[in-house]
């Protein structure tokens, strides 16, 4: 989980590459590693809906997950299940949505919790805000004071949902990777630096021009990589 452009697809990959299991449910065929997402088909239109809620794309649509999963007429719990036996006989499972971060208490309360015989591990991808806004402008055209107030919002939730929870986070830091080693020998994964290189697909973002606005924010940027070990 993370902000938009944060490297969750990265992370992907590095995990995939080391073992953890992201099935045949991928985003698009014939990328490096196959990625286990929540929401495809007609699941996608239910993230769609959340981000629309969220006021992250077109209009808000103002419905609570229940009632969007009740207009399109899904069950979480079966399309849940269906990505685990996707990746049945595997010890280590993965699963990627970008934007699940939006309304997790939802997901938690009503699937994660109470999910039988699954210790869940959540992996959470951090960057500097400063390159993110350039990133995220040339992928949607998002102006750099609305990528900011999501970069807030999206990790001041995560860090409360952790305590509230008492969730099991790992938090990494892209692209530099601290953090990364740390995941790998919890998870019980063998580090393979030539495998990390394999999941590197891009230069290092161009950073905005720093601003005294942004100030608070590189502030808090170095408080999440405290988190990062």
């Amino acid at each position: 989980m993370g902000c938009p452009r944060s490297g969750t697809s990265y992370m992907t990959r590095v995990l995939g590459l080391h073992g953890v299991n992201f099935g045949s449910k991928s985003l698009t065929e014939g990328q490096a590693v196959q990625r286990g997402v929540l929401g495809y088909g007609e699941n996608d239109a239910f993230e769609g809906a959340l981000m629309a809620q969220h006021n992250l794309s077109g209009g808000g649509c103002g419905h609570s997950p229940s009632e969007l999963i009740a207009a399109l007429d899904i069950d979480p719990m079966s399309m849940m299940q269906e990505l685990i036996d996707d990746k049945e006989g595997s010890e280590i499972i993965g699963l990627k949505s970008a934007n699940i971060v939006y309304a997790f208490p939802w997901w938690y309360e009503n699937i994660f919790r109470d999910w039988p015989g699954v210790d869940w591990t959540y992996v959470v991808t951090i960057r500097d805000p400063l390159e993110i806004i350039p990133s995220y402008h040339r992928m949607r055209c998002v102006p750099p004071a609305q990528t900011l107030a999501l970069y807030k919002r999206t990790y001041q939730d995560l860090m409360l949902w952790e305590e509230i929870y008492g969730l099991n986070m790992q938090w990494v830091d892209y692209p530099d990777g601290t953090g990364i080693y740390r995941l790998l020998d919890y998870l019980g994964l063998e580090k393979d630096d030539d495998k990390l290189e394999q999941a590197w697909t891009a230069p290092r973002a161009e950073k905005s021009e720093m601003h005294e606005t942004f100030a608070w924010f590189d502030l808090f940027y170095a408080s999440l990589r405290k988190k990062t070990g």
